[in-house]
Parts: C-alpha cells; structure tokens; sequence
C-alpha cells in the first residue's frame, strides 16, 4: 500500500494502544470505587473525580458506564487492594500498592522483580510506619540496578 499508508497505520496503532492501557486502567479503578462507596457519583466523591479523569482522557461513556455496572453486579469478580512491603538495595524500603482479581499472579509479578533489585519483602506493616506518600513512580520491568544508579553523585 505505501510507505504513507504504513506510516499513518503505525501512529493510529501506537495510539490505540496507549488508549486501551489508559481506559483498562481507569476501567478498573471506576470499578473498585464504585464496590467500594456505591454507583452514585454524587455521594461518591472518589467516584466522581475518575469519572471527571476518564472525561479528561477520552473514555467513552458507555464504557464507563460498564465499569460502574461491572461493581454492581453480584456475581463479577472484585479487586482487591493489597499492599506488599519490602526491603531494597541498601536498606531501602519498598512499598508496593497494588489493584488486583488474581492474587496469586500479582504476588508473582512483584517478586518477579525482586532478584533484580536484591529485595527482600517483609511482613504487613514492618515498612509502612516510617513511610509517608509522597510520591508515585512507575519503574520499567526487569531494570538491572547497579551501584552507579543508586549513588548520590
């Protein structure tokens, strides 16, 4: 077809994707929070502010629309909201929220990336005490950590 044609079919493709990743995720945090204060968005504020965040990106109505029917019916599958805690390189401590219908392949993913940070995870609130949330990163699979990563330099 052309070199036009593949071009503009990789950039809709790329968006596309991007797109689903975004609604998938919104997608399920409509959902939890529908389960966890109810269906209506004006006496669930939690609700009311993704609902204004799926606007903001995009999300079609009615998908949001099944995010909230999904929390209200009795025999769908719900998240579960855990947190795993850990120690890092160096002492550092690590703590992991996390959004999950399957928690045994959650659990599997998370140590998945222990070896490669030579982290060791502790039991329930053995971190948290001394942690306050600040900040939310999202870190790429399978990075390798070295010391030249971690120093202060």
């Amino acid at each position: 077809m052309g070199r036009a044609f593949e071009y503009r079919k990789a950039r809709k493709l790329k968006r596309w994707g991007n797109m689903s990743r975004t609604f998938t995720r919104i997608g399920k945090e409509i959902t939890i929070a529908a389960k966890a204060g109810g269906p209506d968005p004006s006496t669930n504020p939690r609700l009311r502010s993704l609902i204004q965040n799926a606007k903001a990106a995009n999300m079609p109505k009615d998908t949001v629309d099944r995010a909230i029917k999904k929390a209200t019916d009795k025999d769908s599958s719900d998240y579960k909201e855990i947190i795993y805690e850990g120690y890092g390189p160096f002492g550092i401590a690590i703590v992991v929220e996390t959004a999950t219908d399957n928690n045994t392949r959650t659990v599997a993913n998370v140590r998945s990336y222990s070896p490669s940070m030579a982290a060791r995870w502790a039991q329930a609130a053995r971190c948290r005490f001394s942690l306050t949330t600040n900040v939310c990163s999202r870190s790429k699979p399978r990075r390798a950590w070295s010391l030249r990563t971690l120093s202060w330099n």
